[in-house]
């Protein structure tokens, strides 16, 4: 069972805001590659994109979180849950959820 978390909606708000501009911007840079690649008349290199796409996702993401977390006063074991018990049950729970996923998604794609 999930405890209740004091997540107030003013930096809930500046959090998804945050993090949707750094998506927007992250896509604006990749269509600016392609178009200066197309403008060239060279293929353009698909790494760029995939890059710039996982470092405004992922990272921008967990800085995005970490900061909020941490504007709530609380650490990510107490924000999340990790200071439980049962965190070896958990993260052995997730795994095999995973490993059952994983070939079902890759059977759809």
């Amino acid at each position: 069972m999930l405890s209740r978390k004091p997540w107030r909606a003013d930096l809930v708000v500046k959090l998804w805001v945050a993090f949707l501009t750094s998506l927007f911007i992250g896509a604006l840079i990749v269509e600016v590659h392609r178009t200066l690649a197309a403008k060239e008349g060279v293929e353009p290199n698909k790494l760029i994109p995939a890059l710039v796409m996982f470092l405004t996702f992922h990272v921008v993401g967990l800085v995005l979180v970490d900061s909020f977390v941490r504007a709530h006063g609380l650490s990510w074991k107490e924000a999340f849950g990790f200071n439980s018990n049962r965190s070896g049950r958990d993260l052995l729970l997730g795994a095999m959820a995973a490993v059952i996923a994983l070939p079902v998604c890759f059977a759809l794609a």
